[in-house]
């Protein structure tokens, strides 16, 4: 299956995964992708990260990339940001990580997206 991960914070990719700067939801994003590559699973994280590479056979690229073009894959996970869901996704499943919950409104908003 294939996997794409789209996420708005900072700079990262497994390369980071010691650095103090990442919480425990990059670091999660992290691991959670190197165990799918492990099964067999194909697996790309558009975030900021300055240098597209594979890393471990996960794919990092630049979220800029991903406004540009439609994102065909058997699950999408967007994470924390419900702007991210206006992107051209098609996806058997689509999913929403929240790392923290402040409104029920923006609840109901990311629902409706979806």
């Amino acid at each position: 299956m294939h996997f794409i991960f789209l996420d708005n914070t900072i700079n990262f990719t497994s390369f980071s995964l010691n650095l103090k700067a990442l919480d425990y939801h990059q670091k999660s994003i992290i691991h959670f992708t190197q165990e799918l590559v492990k099964i067999g699973h194909q697996v790309t994280v558009y975030n900021n990260t300055e240098i597209e590479k594979n890393l471990e056979g996960v794919n990092w690229k630049n979220i800029t990339k991903a406004e540009k073009i439609k994102m065909i894959a058997d699950v999408i996970i967007v994470c924390n940001n419900e702007n991210l869901l206006d992107f051209k996704l098609e996806a058997k499943l689509k999913l929403f990580w929240m790392k923290s919950f402040n409104n029920l409104n923006d609840y109901k908003n990311i629902l409706i997206k979806l």
